[in-house]
């Protein structure tokens, strides 16, 4: 219920005492689970770097915990990814975001959509918007009709840092049409 609460100061205290609890009660599984839910949140809120320290405190807890929850894991890896690109800290992030790519591809198409679009966001804050692109034009052509909002998006950024105004605006047009519908 904290991932959802619609206050989110509300949510995210559900969330970390949802952590404490299953700690308290040496539920592993549970642990990572709702440390994870935590993580999703407090990056949903903007807050990056807290984000960032949970979510090396749940993979730490996925290892040591030997839980074998491999898309939840990945989806950890992606949020924190998403955290250290957000806050500066990129030493290193292209090697595991490309790691989890490769596991994601084929099984798990959204996370892997999610994993490349991570992947998008660091090629742009590395200042290298052709790359950015090429990952981001292969995830906004095979999105369906509700993701299509979010990939196009990033898309949009992606052409108008190569000064692709005219096709920006129609990428534009065209998820304007579609989150309306």
């Amino acid at each position: 219920y904290g991932r959802l609460h619609p206050d989110a100061a509300a949510g995210i205290a559900l969330l970390r005492e949802s952590v404490k609890a299953a700690e308290d009660l040496g539920q592993h599984y549970e642990v990572v689970r709702n440390a994870g839910a935590l993580v999703a949140r407090l990056s949903q809120e903007g807050e990056f770097s807290e984000a960032a320290s949970w979510a090396r405190w749940t993979l730490d807890m996925f290892d040591r915990g030997d839980i074998s929850e491999g898309t939840r894991r990945l989806q950890v890896v992606n949020d924190l990814g998403v955290a250290r690109v957000m806050t500066g800290d990129l030493v290193g992030l292209r090697r595991v975001l490309e790691d989890a790519q490769v596991v994601a591809e084929g099984s798990l198409p959204t996370l892997a959509a999610l994993l490349r679009s991570t992947l998008a966001w660091l090629e742009l804050a590395e200042l290298r918007p052709a790359a950015a692109l090429e990952l981001m034009s292969a995830t906004y052509e095979a999105s369906g009709r509700n993701w299509r909002a979010r990939q196009g998006y990033q898309l949009v950024r992606c052409l108008l840092e190569l000064g692709r105004t005219a096709e920006a605006q129609r990428v534009a047009a065209d998820i304007t049409s579609l989150a309306l519908a």
